[in-house]
C-alpha cells in the first residue's frame, strides 16, 4: 500500500496508535483485511512526490461538490 498520509501508514504498521473513538473501527477493519494479503508493504510518499495524484483528488473532490 502506497499512502501520502504517514499517519495513516504508522497507524496501520503499529507505530502509532488511533486515538479517536470513531476510527478505531474502521483501523481493525483496516487491518483485518491487509491481514487477508500473504504479504504486505505499507509505504509512505511525501505529498512533494506526490503532487500529481495529490492535485487529481483535490480536483475531483471540488468537483463533486
Amino acid at each position: 500500500m502506497v499512502a501520502d498520509s504517514e499517519l495513516i501508514i504508522r497507524q496501520l504498521s503499529g507505530v502509532y496508535q488511533v486515538r479517536a473513538p470513531a476510527l478505531r473501527e474502521l483501523h481493525a477493519e483496516a487491518l483485518a483485511l491487509l491481514k487477508a494479503f500473504r504479504r504486505v508493504k505499507l509505504i509512505h510518499v511525501p505529498r512533494a512526490q506526490n503532487a500529481e495524484a495529490d492535485e487529481m483528488s483535490n480536483r475531483a473532490i471540488d468537483e463533486r461538490m
